[in-house]
This record gives structure tokens, C-alpha cells and sequence, in this order.
């Protein structure tokens, strides 16, 4: 929990060196990046421990022997809500912790050689839109997993009122995109 209340202030402070020193703002959105990844990863690692830890958390899956619904719009495939989707959700999380740090990385060094400027659409001769779209694409299917893992154990989780959490890490998350977007 201590990793996750973190985030404000390294983003505050991210925030303040990139508007103090712009011409090493990449360097530091790179730290920013890769902390915000890891606190996505965090945050699922506490909802597992909310639900008594992996062991239990796989032993309350079994019982369940139920099939979950994907959210709307795959409302209609169904899935079996056991160890294999404990094992999903963490993956399609932990996803995000490899993708998000490599695309900053991606960014660097296409910003060394004149090839990456923030908020250039340029298809042609810019690698920006395409590690936007890779990001987005990582980050949608990040959240819909912990979206997906709260629907389905919200009996288990409602003790720990987790949806305001995840609110305010996605509130933070989304607000410092658009910010440099």
C-alpha cells in the first residue's frame, strides 16, 4: 500500500523537474513511466492479498466453479473463474510493467536521433503515434483486467472498498497523461 501512496508525490516531483529542466523531461518521464507501471502491478498484488493471499485467493476460485462474463461489449463470452483467470488478470496487468517501460525507452532513443516529438501525429516520420497507440492499447487492456478481477470477486473484495482506489489510480493516471499530451 505504502509503493502505491507513493505515486502522488514521485509524480509531483516528476512533474516539477520536467517543468524546472524541459530539455531532461524525457529522461524523467522515463522514471515516471516505469513507476506508474509498477504501481498498476501493485495494486493487483493488493487486491490478491484483499482476498487472503494467491493461495487463498485460488482455493476461493475453485469453490466458486462458476464461469465469469467479460464486461460490456463480450458480455456473452463466457470464462471459468479458477486459477487460469487469477493467472489472466495478472498477466494482462503485468503486461503493462514491460510495455510501458520499453515504449519510454523506445522514446529516448528515437528522441536521440530526432525521430520522437511529443504530440507529432506524423505516421511518416515520427515514432510518436505509434508508441501512443501501442501504450494505449497496453494500458486499456491493463485496466479492463483489473476491472474484470474486481466484477468478478467484488463478494471477496467489498470489505476493503477497492473501486475508490482504483479510481484515484486511474484518476492519477489518466490526468498525468492528458497532461502531456
Amino acid at each position: 500500500l505504502k509503493r502505491i501512496i507513493l505515486m502522488v508525490p514521485v509524480y509531483a516531483v516528476a512533474s516539477f523537474m520536467s517543468l524546472a529542466y524541459k530539455s531532461g523531461a524525457i529522461y524523467i518521464d522515463l522514471i515516471r513511466d516505469a513507476y506508474e507501471a509498477f504501481v498498476l502491478y501493485q495494486f493487483m498484488a493488493l487486491l490478491v492479498e484483499y482476498c487472503g493471499g494467491e493461495r487463498e485467493l485460488v482455493r476461493v476460485l475453485n469453490c466458486k466453479n462458476s464461469r465469469g462474463a467479460h464486461l460490456a461489449p463480450f458480455c456473452c463470452l463466457k470464462f471459468p473463474v479458477d486459477k487460469d483467470f487469477l493467472m489472466r488478470c495478472k498477466r494482462g496487468t503485468l503486461q503493462y510493467c514491460i510495455i510501458k517501460p520499453m515504449c519510454s525507452i523506445c522514446a529516448l532513443v528515437m528522441h536521440m536521433f530526432g525521430l520522437y516529438h511529443d504530440g507529432n501525429l506524423d505516421f511518416a516520420s515520427d515514432g510518436f503515434p505509434y508508441l501512443f497507440i501501442i501504450n494505449n492499447t497496453a494500458i486499456t487492456i491493463s485496466m479492463y483486467y483489473l476491472v474484470l478481477f474486481g466484477t468478478v470477486l467484488k463478494d471477496e473484495l467489498t470489505v476493503h472498498k477497492p473501486m475508490m482506489k482504483f479510481f484515484c489510480i486511474k484518476c492519477i493516471i489518466f490526468f498525468s497523461f492528458w497532461q502531456g499530451a
